[in-house]
Order: C-alpha cells, then structure tokens, then sequence
C-alpha cells in the first residue's frame, strides 16, 4: 500500500527503515532530552513565583490569545501530519506540514508582537522573568518550525512509511510539548 504511493512520486525515495533497537534508542534519547527541557520550563516558572511573587502586572492579554488559538490550531495539524506520515500518505503528510509551518511562523509573529506589546520593564523582576519565560519558548518554536520545514523539504526526496515515520513522530511530539508549555506559561504570567 506504501509502495503504490511512493510509486506515484518520481524522484522520492523510501526513508531506510530502521531496526527495533534504533527506533528504542532513537525514542530514548528523544524522551530524556523532553525531560530535560520540561526541568527547564518548570525552573523558569518557579522563579517566576519566587522572584515575582503572584501579581501579575496588567500586560495585552489579546495577543496572547491568537498565540494560543494558533498553537492549538497548529497542534491539530501536526497530529493530523503524524497520522499522514504513519499510514504512508506523503502527499497529505506535506499539505499538514506546509500548514503546520505556516501556523508556527504566524504563531511566532504573535509572541513577536505580544513582546513588543507587554509594555514590561525588563530590569524588573517580572519584565524580566516575562521576558526570559517568553523568549525561551520563542526559541524552542523557532527550532519547531526548522524542523517542520526540514520535514516539509524531505518529504520531496523521502518518502516516510508506516514503519519509518519516526522524524515525524518526533517533530510533532516536540511541538506538542510546546503547546502544553505555552499554555501553561500563558496561565501563569497573565492569569496567577
């Protein structure tokens, strides 16, 4: 079934299929560098706590909210992407990739804009922890939507397959992670 659609396509390749124990491996490393990062986001909101307190100073909340409305749109397409990706659908996998790219690059505009916004002093204990917590997911949306669009540009030369979809996988765990961190972040610096 994976072959008729690979067939169709003429200058794309099946990805090499990886063995059992690289998938394992592949997913471990992947698993222990997300916990890593997740030990970082949860360091930064406790010294969101400990530096600022619980006041939150008034900041454009509108903002923060199409920055949500795209990630969570985003995260739809990303899982619509994986699911492409581990039936074989090249063709739909890269629509919901390019998609997906456009929602992060839309997405970081809004942080973009939310930041130029906030109106915070960043030599104050909040401005600058808002900074900090804000630019660090920047940052990390910034490497998603690399990924995605190096998905999108090996999508053209590699075709992914029930049994090797694990870039894919990977990349939309990723962002994922960043939707649950975003969420969170946004609870704690506009709402607690």
């Amino acid at each position: 079934m994976a072959s008729a659609r690979i067939s169709n396509e003429t200058s794309v390749h099946a990805a090499e299929a990886l063995t059992p124990e690289q998938v394992r491996m592949y997913a471990a490393g992947f698993w222990i560098f997300m916990v890593s990062e997740a030990i970082i986001f949860i360091t930064l909101f406790g010294v969101r706590f400990l530096l600022a307190g619980t006041t939150v100073l008034p900041t454009n909340r509108i903002i923060p909210i199409a920055t949500t409305v795209l990630l969570l749109a985003s995260g739809y397409t990303s899982s619509v992407s994986s699911r492409a990706a581990a039936q074989g659908e090249n063709v739909r996998l890269r629509q919901y990739v390019r998609l997906t790219s456009l929602l992060a690059f839309l997405s970081l505009i809004s942080v973009a804009i939310g930041w130029a916004t906030a109106g915070l002093d960043p030599a104050k204990q909040y401005g600058g922890i808002f900074y900090t917590i804000i630019g660090y997911h920047a940052f990390h949306e910034l490497v998603g939507l690399f990924l995605f669009v190096s998905l999108l540009i090996r999508t053209r030369r590699i075709a992914y397959t029930p049994q090797n979809h694990l870039a894919v996988q990977g990349t939309v765990w990723f962002w994922e992670f960043l939707i649950v961190v975003w969420i969170l972040a946004y609870i704690i610096l506009y709402f607690i």
